[in-house]
């Protein structure tokens, strides 16, 4: 039938979408390489939440120890970022890659839109 736009919510957009499906789990990690500093509307919507690291080194030359050291980066970061994200947890003080809470101007709910105040705190830039 017709959609009117009064039913238009995130779960009728992410049926929408090619990669919806009740098996693949959201994103978690997008890893940018080349050295661009944008996602050239790649996942908007998925990656909302998704925490995305920057490399300087193309795809080709992604070697399996900096693939494993981004890895790495994203478990120790992980729970400062849910900690940011979910305000009922407090962040971790033994965490060395802890963000600093004052940064944070909003936050998006997975499924959310993603808006330009999640995008400073929950992709930063890390050149590895």
């Amino acid at each position: 039938g017709k959609l009117e736009p009064e039913d238009v919510c995130a779960p009728v957009l992410e049926t929408a979408f090619c990669t919806h499906d009740d098996h693949a789990p959201p994103v978690d990690l997008l890893i940018r390489t080349s050295g661009e500093k944008r996602l050239s509307d790649f996942l908007l919507w998925q990656s909302a939440d998704a925490l995305t690291f920057f490399t300087p080194v193309r795809w080709p030359e992604l070697s399996l120890l900096r693939f494993l050291f981004i890895l790495l980066r994203y478990q120790l970061s992980k729970p400062c970022l849910d900690a940011i994200c979910l305000p009922s947890r407090a962040p971790p003080e033994s965490s060395a890659f802890c963000l600093d809470a004052s940064v944070v101007s909003g936050s998006t709910a997975r499924g959310a839109h993603p808006s330009l105040t999640t995008f400073g705190v929950r992709h930063f830039q890390a050149l590895i």
